[in-house]
């Protein structure tokens, strides 16, 4: 996880008027990202509205959507199905716009959908009672 001199790259890191969303995972600008698991890449993002250089990508499976940021896409993957721990980009430098402060990171945001969570909440409980 990211620490450097412009704070923390932990969730819920203070971010002044709000709560940092994701998690940075510390990475040397330029290497291949990753894919966290198997899905299928649904979309590009732009990270930034007034900056067009920040990419990432829209990674989902079933119930399950990943947001990548400061990654450069591969272009051939968007709305294709890649598999975990297959390359899907690029790492970006983000201290190029935030300066040497902030070390290169890919921020990574998960999101859930919550009845998929409570039914298997419900799921394990169950089996535990049996």
């Amino acid at each position: 996880m990211r620490v450097d001199p412009m704070g923390s790259g932990a969730f819920g890191s203070s971010r002044g008027h709000r709560e940092h969303e994701g998690v940075d995972f510390m990475c040397i600008a330029g290497q291949p990202v990753i894919a966290p698991m198997a899905g299928r890449i649904t979309r590009k993002l732009r990270v930034y509205a007034k900056d067009a250089r920040y990419q990432g990508l829209v990674l989902r499976r079933e119930h399950v959507l990943i947001k990548l940021f400061y990654v450069e896409p591969d272009e051939a993957l968007i709305g294709a199905g890649v598999e975990e721990g297959q390359v899907i980009g690029t790492a970006q430098n983000i201290a190029d716009k935030y300066g040497t402060g902030m070390h290169p990171h890919v921020h990574m945001e998960v999101i859930v959908d919550a009845l998929e969570v409570i039914r298997f909440l419900g799921r394990e409980k169950r089996e535990v009672l049996s």
